[in-house]
């Protein structure tokens, strides 16, 4: 790795003073988040509900369009639909509001002293809360449809923290390159196009021919995706998912803290 990414001890060690005064004070940015999902509701007709009436309208629509092309069974495609839609938005909403996340709150940032990690969590913290209020529109299309809630689901204690580990780092490192050059979020933005498409969000990975699913099986979100998505359908992730998902995180963080380290320090001055 070339040395101008390598950060000098002085600055891992403000690193790591940033995430620990950002965790071990969690109030603040949690309160924030709360906030911020308010003032998101606030004045609207449906309040709360917006996001699973929202979510429910496209899963029906689109489950049962697809079902008719592709000639799915509407009772196993529907519920396999429903979550991986749920999901995969919250992977690119919560990636895209970080990009924003420090130019957002550069006022902020230039009068108070705040860890930088703190805005980051705040807005992954509130991403997280508005996904949560979807589950139940899986919920109600699984149970419909006689997928109950199994022993799988005690998988989901190590997945979901694993999903969540996955987009911090990529929300924090998306963040600190937008913060240098404004026009990188909009690249974000059209990158999760394709990479929708290459993510079987829509389609089940048996149903591809073996060099498509190599292909699929190349993009990490697939299996960061998958580890999350099969226990709720009462079936569990692959040994190959949980080793790309956990080395996906260990390589992400590891690089983001170094990356986080060396331009820390810019920060204020980019904004």
């Amino acid at each position: 790795m070339s040395s101008v990414l390598i950060p000098s001890y002085i600055d891992l060690k403000k690193v790591l003073r940033d995430f620990h005064r950002s965790f071990s004070d969690v109030r603040p940015w949690l309160v924030l988040s709360f906030f911020e999902i308010r003032q998101t509701y606030r004045r609207s007709f449906f309040g709360v509900l917006w996001m699973p009436v929202s979510t429910a309208v496209v899963v029906l629509v689109m489950g049962f369009l697809i079902s008719a092309v592709w000639g799915n069974p509407i009772a196993r495609f529907l519920p396999f639909l429903a979550i991986g839609l749920i999901i995969w938005n919250y992977i690119n909403n919560t990636v895209q509001a970080c990009a924003q996340t420090f130019t957002a709150s550069a006022d902020t940032i230039l009068q108070f002293n705040r860890p930088y990690s703190s805005y980051i969590l705040k807005t992954v913290a509130s991403e997280s809360i508005r996904t949560a209020h979807s589950i139940p529109v899986f919920l109600v299309v699984a149970i419909t449809f006689g997928i109950l809630p199994s022993e799988t689901y005690f998988l989901l204690m190590f997945s979901i923290p694993l999903l969540i580990f996955n987009i911090t780092w990529m929300g924090l490192l998306i963040a600190l390159v937008t913060v240098r050059f404004r026009d990188v979020s909009s690249l974000v933005q059209n990158l999760f196009t394709p990479l929708f498409w290459l993510t079987p969000v829509l389609y089940e990975p048996e149903t591809l021919s073996g060099r498509v699913r190599d292909v699929i099986n190349l993009n990490p979100l697939t299996h960061i995706l998958e580890v999350v998505r099969s226990p709720f359908l009462n079936q569990t992730p692959s040994t190959l998912n949980w080793i790309v998902a956990v080395g996906v995180a260990i390589v992400g963080w590891a690089f983001t803290v170094m990356f986080f380290a060396r331009f820390r320090s810019r920060i204020a001055y980019w904004l």
